[in-house]
């Protein structure tokens, strides 16, 4: 219990200073690696605070030159995480927009923060 507490706060101070370094980063680097390098650090601390131990099978599977789409269902907090630290090749995220949203301020506040961490979005 007293671990579990610990780890949470170290993970968000953690998350903290990552989420600030990670603006500059998203900012200036238009190929995303940095941001890609400071979500993978996140993801793995996350992983090692809460205690998950993460095994992949059938990585050897996959080929970096190809292009796959891995999708999380969202069913607990851990699938962005996972497949952050899971997958050791060069991934872009991707978002749904509501179909509701497409004309107001605030989906082109998005979609310009998305072009900004490369990531692209879909409808």
């Amino acid at each position: 219990m007293i671990r579990s507490i610990f780890g949470a706060i170290i993970f968000l101070a953690v998350t903290i200073v990552l989420s600030i370094i990670s603006i500059p980063a998203a900012l200036f680097d238009r190929g995303g690696r940095s941001y890609l390098w400071l979500a993978r650090l996140w993801s793995k601390s996350f992983l090692f605070f809460f205690s998950i131990k993460l095994s992949v099978i059938g990585l050897e599977n996959i080929t970096p030159k190809d292009h796959y789409v891995y999708v999380a269902n969202h069913s607990s907090y851990t699938d962005i995480p996972i497949l952050l630290a899971a997958i050791p090749f060069d991934i872009r995220g991707q978002y749904a927009v509501p179909l509701g949203n497409h004309h107001h301020v605030g989906s082109q506040v998005v979609r310009s923060s998305a072009r900004a961490l490369a990531t692209q979005p879909t409808s």
